[in-house]
C-alpha cells in the first residue's frame, strides 16, 4: 500500500512538473513573440527619429536663411 502511494505521489510531481515546463514553454513563446513585436515597433521609431532629424536640420538651415534675409531687409531701411 505505501509503495502504491509512494508512487502514486512520485507520478503526480512529475504529472506537476510537465505542465509547469509546458506553461513555461508557452509563456517563453509568448515572450520571444512580444520581443519581436517591440523590435519591429523600435525599427518603426527608428526611422521616424531619423526622419523629424533630417526635417529639424532643414528648418534650421531655412530659419537660418530667413533670418539673414530679414537682417539684410532691415539694413536697408
Amino acid at each position: 500500500m505505501k509503495k502504491n502511494l509512494s508512487q502514486l505521489v512520485s507520478i503526480g510531481l512529475l504529472g506537476t512538473i510537465v505542465i509547469i515546463m509546458i506553461w513555461m514553454g508557452i509563456s517563453i513563446n509568448k515572450l520571444n513573440s512580444n520581443v519581436k513585436e517591440l523590435e519591429k515597433i523600435n525599427t518603426k521609431n527608428q526611422t521616424v527619429i531619423e526622419s523629424l532629424q533630417e526635417d529639424n536640420e532643414i528648418l534650421k538651415d531655412e530659419v537660418g536663411e530667413l533670418t539673414h534675409k530679414i537682417n539684410l531687409m532691415n539694413m536697408f531701411e
